[in-house]
């Protein structure tokens, strides 16, 4: 691979006989090095191994958040109680 566009032009020309097209992006973001991911942070995600070589093939979904619908209060006194 000689450059970004190459690579990506191996990407996208990517698809299989049952129609499975790939779509692909250069994202020129810099990223903060040495950032960790705590132990608590790993367990709270929920790994979903798909069927097929589930090592490297699974899908990851963020913790799941609560929401709760408080009846009989208004905007500014929701403000207040947080």
């Amino acid at each position: 691979m000689d450059s970004y566009d190459t690579m990506l032009n191996y990407i996208r020309t990517t698809k299989t006989s049952s129609g499975l097209k790939v779509s692909a992006s250069l994202v020129k973001t810099c990223y903060e090095k040495g950032m960790k991911v705590s132990e608590e942070q790993i367990q709270e995600l929920q790994n979903e191994e798909h069927t097929i070589q589930p090592k490297r093939n699974y899908t990851l979904h963020p913790k799941q958040v609560q929401t709760y619908i408080l009846s009989g209060f208004n905007c500014q006194q929701l403000i207040k109680i947080r």
